[in-house]
């Protein structure tokens, strides 16, 4: 639902697993645009490019993916690690 990320939370320390399908990526620079709709529309299981580009210059309008992990695709390394090393911090 994406409320996470619009609560004010610092991405750095939230771990979507399975993506957002409100935040889309680009895979040059790694600008991410937190959006107001679904940004999945177009893509689905390995075909993640969006119909938009990076606005950054030096990307040269690379097209944007979602950060949806569809069932069967692999996790971020990066995204599982954290969720890993924060879990071990918990009290439970």
């Amino acid at each position: 639902d994406g409320l996470h990320l619009r609560s004010g939370i610092a991405p750095a320390r939230l771990s979507e697993l399975h993506g957002n399908i409100f935040v889309e990526l680009c895979s040059n620079c790694g600008k991410r645009y937190l959006r107001p709709f679904h940004v999945t529309a177009k893509s689905s299981f390995r075909h993640h490019k969006t119909d938009r580009t990076c606005s950054v210059k030096r990307c040269k309008a690379t097209p944007l993916r979602d950060t949806i992990v569809y069932f069967g695709e692999k996790l971020d390394d990066g995204d599982l690690e954290r969720a890993r090393a924060e879990s071990e911090k918990a009290d439970l």
